[in-house]
């Protein structure tokens, strides 16, 4: 392994705190860790993607993405089936080795794994991890006729720390069982990548230093200087150009780009219907920039040189149907069309927060969802940062907000769906829903989740829970087996309180939530509690650590009767 490498893989493990896996396994988190990177770009925990070692199937990694939602439940599939029209789907899969050398034979193995998973019946040993990841793709295709725009897309990656020589050998056997897995109809495309050192580094640099893209545009006007605005200016797009904007290099798109966009993609509405009619027809398409009401573009910063433009950490925050329509339709684009963009550049928050605000009006939009999309993530941020010292605490705002900053405790650093995740159990005592795709879990709990009262000790107290548990099962000091369990231990945690809960925008529910974080930072009171709720886990879970007996809704009845009962009593 070059120098280069070793220094990136040390710093992954340094800011994970992973520093007792082996080498080998550190290296499947890393590779797993910047590949689902490439095509998924918010904060995930690696331990849902790692499959394992022994029953692996010779993979070690599985990241599945359903209209841009990282999949780890068979439960969040059934979410998305019910809740939307399409199902957009991709299979993302690594194998990684150590060796500088690439192996045809591993390439086979690899392969032959694969194969077997999408396998009505599978013939290989499977562990645990696989066996979960084998239960979501079988969910997938049950559900297949919602495969509407296209069949699921299969990615995979075969990674070393060797350097690519375009060996003939190689890609031979690679296109080979391409060939295959395209036989088998399942998929839309099959793609096949290997990854050297050289790859790794520059996905790692990617990461690091955020969403940029250098674009021509020959037909622009600036708008007048304002304060705390940068630069700012209506632009007229070539398509092809503004397609650069949106894609990733598989040519996927790019869903980060339009996390501050309030409404996100809405599917086949009538409206996106409708620019989609006016792109395929050939008499229209030339006005489509009269028709459109543009795209507006918020950018960190925008370096001009000439006719080219480099947007540094860009987002959509008005347009995204009008982007995905082009997306969708791009092959149609015989001929370009003209697409009208607002670009802005400012790093301003607050002016950030307006503009998302004021160009989501077009389309009703209720307070509430303004509030819980906009308002409050501002506040929970600035909240977090009034913490110092060893239990503050990062609320991840933006995906991967904090993955440049090397000083940062990885696990210290929380995203709204654990956020959403750790509040239903903590406040709701709905642990057993944390199998749900979170945007679900919101739906049905907005009122309690976001109401505006709230007060944000709440917030901070659960994503504190969340990080110690985190560590404690990273440094053993909880079972590993005991992980499906982590969202009924923070719910026993506040239930071990002794108190009854007061109203969640109450005096006394700031006081009750300083009280708890207080005993939550002391070492020894909450070791002394965390020996009573494994103790209560444990008795509940009486050997059956599976995830399909602890994340139910009798598992949590039954863990609130043994709390209620007293039987566990804690320790002074």
């Amino acid at each position: 392994m070059d120098r280069i490498t070793r220094s990136l893989l040390d710093r992954f493990i340094l800011e994970n705190q992973i520093k007792d896996f082996s080498e080998d396994k550190a290296f499947e988190h890393f590779i797993g860790y910047l590949i689902t990177s490439v095509h998924y770009q918010e904060s995930f925990d690696t331990n849902d993607i790692i499959t394992g070692s022994g029953g692996d199937c010779g993979i070690d990694s599985i990241t599945i993405l359903v209209n841009g939602a990282f999949i780890t439940e068979p439960e969040e599939i059934s979410d998305i089936v019910d809740s939307s029209t399409y199902l957009d789907v991709e299979f993302i899969m690594t194998q990684s080795e150590t060796s500088s050398s690439f192996d045809t034979q591993k390439i086979g193995q690899f392969c032959y794994g694969v194969k077997d998973i999408f396998q009505e019946k599978s013939t290989l040993v499977q562990n645990d991890s696989i066996k979960l990841k084998k239960k979501i793709v079988d969910i997938i295709f049950e559900n297949s006729s919602k495969f509407k725009n296209h069949k699921p897309n299969l990615h995979l990656y075969y990674a070393t720390t060797g350097k690519w020589v375009d060996d003939k050998n190689l890609k031979a056997r690679s296109e080979s069982e391409k060939k295959d897995l395209i036989g088998l109809n399942l998929f839309e495309n099959v793609h096949f990548d290997f990854i050297d050192a050289d790859i790794i580094q520059r996905y790692y640099r990617r990461i690091a230093t955020g969403s940029s893209q250098e674009i021509k545009i020959t037909n622009y006007t600036l708008f007048p200087e304002l304060e705390e605005i940068d630069q700012s200016f209506i632009a007229y797009i070539d398509s092809n150009e503004f397609l650069k904007l949106l894609l990733n290099d598989d040519d996927s798109i790019n869903q980060s780009i339009f996390y501050d966009n309030i409404r996100d993609w809405q599917e086949l509405n009538p409206v996106n219907t409708e620019i989609a009619n006016t792109i395929s027809n050939e008499v229209e398409r030339k006005y489509f920039h009269l028709f459109n009401n543009g795209v507006t573009i918020v950018a960190d910063e925008i370096k001009q040189t000439g006719n080219k433009f480099l947007l540094v950490d860009y987002q959509i925050v008005n347009g995204c149907q009008t982007s995905y329509a082009v997306y969708n339709n791009r092959e149609k684009l015989a001929e370009s069309i003209t697409i009208p963009v607002r670009l802005i550049s400012t790093r301003n928050q607050e002016i950030k927060n307006k503009i998302i605000k004021a160009t989501n009006r077009q389309t009703p939009i209720s307070d509430d969802m303004l509030y819980a999309l906009s308002e409050l993530p501002k506040k929970l941020e600035m909240y977090f940062d009034s913490y110092i010292g060893e239990y503050k605490i990062y609320f991840e705002r933006r995906p991967k907000q904090y993955s440049r900053d090397g000083s940062i405790d990885k696990m210290k650093v929380i995203n709204f769906p654990n956020l959403v995740k750790a509040f239903a159990s903590a406040f709701i005592d709905l642990p057993h829903q944390t199998t749900r795709n979170y945007k679900q879990l919101i739906k049905n709990n907005n009122e309690v989740i976001f109401a505006k009262n709230n007060v944000l000790e709440m917030y901070y107290l659960c994503a504190l829970l969340n990080y110690r548990f985190e560590k404690a099962l990273k440094q053993k000091d909880i079972d590993i087996k005991m992980r499906p369990a982590k969202w009924h231990m923070i719910m026993t945690y506040i239930k071990l309180s002794n108190k009854k809960l007061p109203r969640l925008n109450s005096h006394e529910m700031e006081r009750y939530c300083t009280e708890n974080i207080s005993e939550i930072i002391d070492e020894h009171k909450f070791k002394l509690k965390l020996a009573t709720i494994v103790s209560i886990i444990t008795d509940v879970a009486n050997g059956d650590w599976q995830r399909d007996n602890i994340r139910t809704e009798p598992f949590t009845k039954k863990v609130i009767v043994i709390i209620s009962s007293n039987k566990y009593h804690l320790k002074k």
